[in-house]
């Protein structure tokens, strides 16, 4: 079994690929794939975590994960922003649909969301980052199991 965080960018890999615009390229990774022959892409990391303890004896954690969606594509500057948006409305709508993300968390929710761009001759690379929180428990002694 692997850690609980693993267990989540799995869980939502998995939850968007096919369902928005980036279609089945949903990578569950902190690098963003290199190449320029991919014109949409989406990237699914948790890359923060804060940690308290909520009972002890056993000590139990609550654990706060930073998870950033990340959509990228290309396309030309008329167009650009309706595709991110596109991409945004189809994440939150699928995150919506089980907020616990098969009990994996005990709640999540949008925190915020960041569009940048970046001109590549005729093209436009935009992209946006939608940040969730994601709240789950673990024991200290087994980081792999949701409690």
């Amino acid at each position: 079994m692997a850690h609980v965080r693993a267990q989540i960018r799995a869980y939502i890999k998995n939850l968007l690929s096919g369902e928005t615009g980036a279609g089945a390229d949903v990578f569950a990774q902190r690098v963003l794939p290199v190449g320029k022959d991919k014109n949409a892409f989406c990237n699914v990391y948790l890359p923060d975590e804060t940690s308290s303890a909520i009972s002890m004896e056993p000590v139990r954690l609550q654990r706060s994960a930073s998870l950033k969606i990340i959509g990228v594509f290309k396309s030309s500057p008329e167009t650009i922003d309706d595709i991110l948006d596109g991409f945004s409305v189809d994440v939150e709508k699928l995150m919506a649909v089980d907020r616990k993300f098969s009990g994996l968390v005990h709640e999540s929710g949008l925190t915020s969301t960041r569009l940048t761009y970046d001109i590549e001759g005729e093209q436009v690379a935009g992209q946006i980052t939608l940040d969730y929180l994601a709240v789950y428990h673990t024991r200290d002694t087994d980081p792999e199991i949701s409690t």
